[in-house]
């Protein structure tokens, strides 16, 4: 069953992940499938728990590609390799499970790991270690994690308590800013690709929210950032999906949590498109 899915930073290929699956999709070739993909798994030790909660391609490497595990486990995968394809396993402290990888856009040796045990930790993918981690508490599970593109020592963080906070790698002590984005957990967030301080957010209310950051979060500084006030503006809100309007469904073969998340990810993806 698929639980993610992650496109190569060059386009041309698709990794698909899940219980018991981890296969690469060549998207050039219209005769290429799920089940004719490359089957990352296929050499593998038969005894080990390969399933994978997410998938992310890291940049700047070609073919590699990170999973997060139901154990807490991060894999480390080289898809282009054949034979065994698995590269290392960095082992987390405890077997809460893994709910989002982010790879930083400009130091791909360091990833973001977003986990059931309410914390999200940095790794340093050359170091094989857990160098910052950042407790959240009664904001409960952090759903989803990404790394700002125009920014990117700087990261947002969905959480189960309908709050996003946004956080400098830098300096991990205190948010730089806390907004109340959703009623109910945040299940997923994008930022916008090309405007900067614009992200847009889902929730398990069905809503997906456009936000202007610009005045609320402080200039990114060469030395350590310092959080700041200031002003917040939602550029646009959505407090359902009507028909017409409903992003394509997701495949049948997700379960019922990850077909919701993946629904309100195609909407976010669709809202930077209009």
């Amino acid at each position: 069953m698929a639980a993610a899915l992650s496109i190569s930073p060059d386009g041309r290929h698709a990794a698909v992940a899940g219980r018991d699956l981890l296969r690469c999709v060549d998207l050039t070739d219209p005769s290429s499938s799920i089940e004719t993909g490359h089957n990352l798994l296929a050499q593998t030790r038969k005894n080990m728990n390969l399933s994978s909660n997410d998938v992310q391609w890291r940049p700047m490497h070609d073919g590699q590609l990170a999973t997060g595990a139901p154990t807490g486990d991060v894999l480390l995968w080289d898809c282009e390799r054949r034979g065994n394809a698995l590269l290392r396993t960095m082992r987390g402290n405890n077997s809460r499970a893994i709910n989002r990888l982010c790879f930083s856009p400009s130091q791909p040796s360091q990833l973001l790991v977003a986990a059931n045990e309410r914390t999200v930790r940095l790794w340093d993918i050359g170091q094989h270690l857990s160098t910052q981690q950042l407790a959240f508490g009664t904001a409960g599970e952090v759903r989803d994690v990404q790394f700002c593109p125009h920014a990117p020592t700087r990261f947002a963080a969905a959480l189960e308590n309908g709050a996003v906070q946004f956080f400098d790698v830098r300096s991990n002590k205190q948010p730089l800013l806390q907004l109340q984005a959703h009623q109910g957990p945040v299940y997923c967030l994008e930022w916008h690709p090309e405007e900067r301080n614009v992200l847009a957010t889902g929730g398990r209310d069905k809503a997906v929210r456009v936000w202007d950051l610009s005045a609320a979060l402080p200039a990114p500084a060469p030395s350590q950032a310092k959080g700041g006030g200031g002003g917040l503006g939602m550029l646009a809100g959505f407090g359902g999906w009507s028909d017409h309007e409903k992003p394509t469904p997701p495949p049948s073969g997700l379960g019922s949590s990850a077909a919701t998340q993946v629904h309100a990810i195609l909407t976010l993806a669709a809202t930077f498109r209009l």
